[in-house]
């Protein structure tokens, strides 16, 4: 398959590698909008199941519609029964050892914080990062992405690639550890950042070498976990990634670049929040697996390509197939520790701010991620928690 026309009208990475207009290609998509954002929240909403609280991803006060032990289940398979096709040619991933990502916060408990930010920096003084800049970003081809860049900065010292749960600051980002000296650096008025590893004078853009700036305020939120939850839950790959897509992925993009910021721009891995951000949707894929084991991998024609569990991930040499699982590239996911991963705001749960000018600024439909901000809004009232209940991680 030949992405480059589609990178290029995209500009930035997306999600997954499978199609996300799934029946919305057809008479579907040109349907009324009440229609569609019904469909939406007919997936979403009516075929959740709960994961239990002991997978510390969030708390007693959300709502429980059906409930499913999560250890009953069993891991995703190596040799997934969702992708039965024999490969027709490609390689493995090539790697060797088990890596577990953990949440950034956990990594500075941990002690290795420093040796990720000196070897990401690393990366920006060789030139490397900036390769990484223009690369496809789909998932499965996302997975395999995330593995070559965390091996590029293992071989600089870093410990793992981490993740960032956003879902943890959606509802008070000024307030957030994250956004502090202590990680990421606080805003300056003028957009860029004023203290930390990553502040103006610290640090320079891959592309461009200038300051890294953002765009995010007091007043805009992401997606919380318990709206992120039923699309964990939907059975449908395709609809999932497209909602996550659409939806928790670009309102990251769009919250934190704002209108002038690195991340809400073409060339948003500047932001070295990029990849814990894409991390963390790794992660939620991650999840997705373990609740639905075996689901059917679903072919959709994406840019009028279509792409097989044969289809061959480049520059990598490597076909979907072989980058389906954590296993498969030698990587895993250790839960954020509530005791670490602190809760920013008061516990209200927000829709999350719209993406839709980001998404249409990058060539991607308008019309879905107005659909799917809507089909949010309707999430937001059946959670309907109390203000003073506490959040979710």
């Amino acid at each position: 398959m030949h992405f480059s026309n589609l990178i290029t009208a995209l500009a930035v990475p997306l999600v997954f590698a499978v199609p996300q207009l799934e029946p919305l290609e057809t008479d579907t998509f040109n349907a009324e909008p009440t229609s569609i954002i019904s469909t939406l929240i007919q997936s979403s909403v009516s075929a959740t199941r709960t994961i239990p609280q002991s997978s510390v991803l969030f708390s007693s006060t959300i709502p429980v519609l059906e409930s499913t032990e999560l250890s009953s289940l069993p891991l995703p398979s190596t040799t997934s029964e969702a992708i039965p096709e024999e490969t027709t040619g490609g390689e493995t991933v090539g790697c060797s050892g088990q890596t577990i990502r953990k949440e950034v916060r956990q990594m500075k408990k941990d002690g290795d914080w420093e040796a990720f930010v000196s070897a990401y920096k690393s990366m920006v003084a060789d030139g490397t990062l900036s390769n990484w800049v223009n690369q496809p970003h789909f998932l499965p081809y996302h997975r395999i992405f995330l593995k070559k860049f965390e091996q590029d900065l293992q071989a600089r010292g870093a410990k793992y690639l981490p993740y960032w749960d956003s879902s943890a600051d959606s509802q008070d980002l000024t307030n957030s550890q994250i956004f502090s000296a202590e990680f990421f650096g606080t805003l300056a008025t003028d957009g860029t950042i004023e203290n930390g590893p990553f502040s103006r004078g610290n640090y320079s853009t891959p592309t461009g070498g200038f300051p890294l700036v953002r765009g995010y305020s007091k007043e805009k939120t992401l997606y919380a976990y318990s709206l992120i939850l039923p699309d964990i839950n939907n059975p449908s790959f395709s609809t999932m990634s497209k909602n996550i897509e659409y939806g928790q992925h670009a309102t990251v993009h769009s919250v934190v670049g704002g209108d002038e910021g690195s991340m809400g721009k073409p060339t948003s891995p500047d932001d070295p929040l990029f990849f814990l951000h894409h991390c963390y949707v790794d992660f939620i894929f991650y999840r997705w697996q373990l609740q639905n084991p075996g689901t059917t991998f679903e072919s959709r024609s994406y840019g009028g390509q279509s792409m097989t569990p044969n289809e061959i991930i480049m520059p990598w040499n490597v076909p979907v197939r072989n980058a389906w699982t954590v296993e498969q590239v030698c990587s895993g996911y250790e839960d954020p520790d509530p005791t670490v991963v602190k809760i920013a705001g008061d516990g209200t749960i927000k829709p999350p701010s719209n993406a839709t000018s980001w998404l249409n600024n990058v060539g991607a439909n308008q019309t879905i991620a107005k659909n799917v901000a809507k089909k949010v809004e309707e999430i937001v009232k059946k959670v309907n928690l109390p203000s003073n209940s506490g959040s979710i991680i």
